[in-house]
């Protein structure tokens, strides 16, 4: 007896309540799955794709660019008598503290923009808490620096300020050059 040649066996497809069944097996069932929300998620997809259009990156570039600093956050401490820490924080786009050393210019502004220096300088020292990154130049006492962060992407900066002016401190994104300030400081960011 001969074998049968390109034969497939024959396959039974039903439908009931929504479910699809192949001979027999259960191969999509509504009730479990909803294809709207699918489709939803795959908007998101097409929308990220088109961003992606004309992306020439090579996969080194691509990994370079994921450790990019992208932003740039202050946090504010009360310490000694007079004196504030500004936490200065290296971010990358997705938010997480990127570990590396960056130089960058940090100054205290009297704008919400960054805009400016601030007409007021500070009645102490406006340098490095000690520790916590290095001071590599002054550009303009009390009030401008050149700096550079640890080793884990954070510079702490210390103000010294028996009047506690609110300052808005400000800094460069060391990928771009571009300005980020901080929230305006408060009389209870100091100690």
């Amino acid at each position: 007896m001969a074998a049968e040649t390109g034969h497939e066996p024959s396959r039974v497809y039903t439908s009931q309540n929504g479910a699809l069944h192949l001979n027999g097996a259960s191969v999509f069932d509504s009730s479990e799955n909803d294809i709207s929300d699918e489709l939803d998620a795959l908007n998101g997809v097409t929308a990220e794709l088109a961003i992606l259009d004309g992306v020439t990156a090579t996969t080194a570039e691509l990994n370079l660019a994921d450790n990019m600093p992208a932003n740039i956050t202050f946090a504010y401490a009360s310490a000694a008598a007079n004196v504030s820490e500004v936490t200065i924080t290296v971010k990358d786009a997705a938010g997480a503290t990127i570990a590396g050393v960056f130089n960058m210019d940090v100054w205290l502004s009297d704008a919400s923009t960054g805009a400016g220096l601030t007409s007021t300088s500070a009645s102490g020292t406006v340098t490095a808490k000690s520790a916590s990154g290095e001071v590599m130049g002054t550009d303009t006492s009390k009030k401008a620096l050149r700096v550079q962060t640890l080793a884990t992407g954070v510079f702490i900066l210390e103000i010294t300020d028996n009047s506690k002016t609110t300052f808005y401190p400000c800094a460069t994104l060391p990928s771009t050059g571009a300005t980020v300030a901080g929230s305006i400081m408060a009389t209870g960011d100091y100690g």
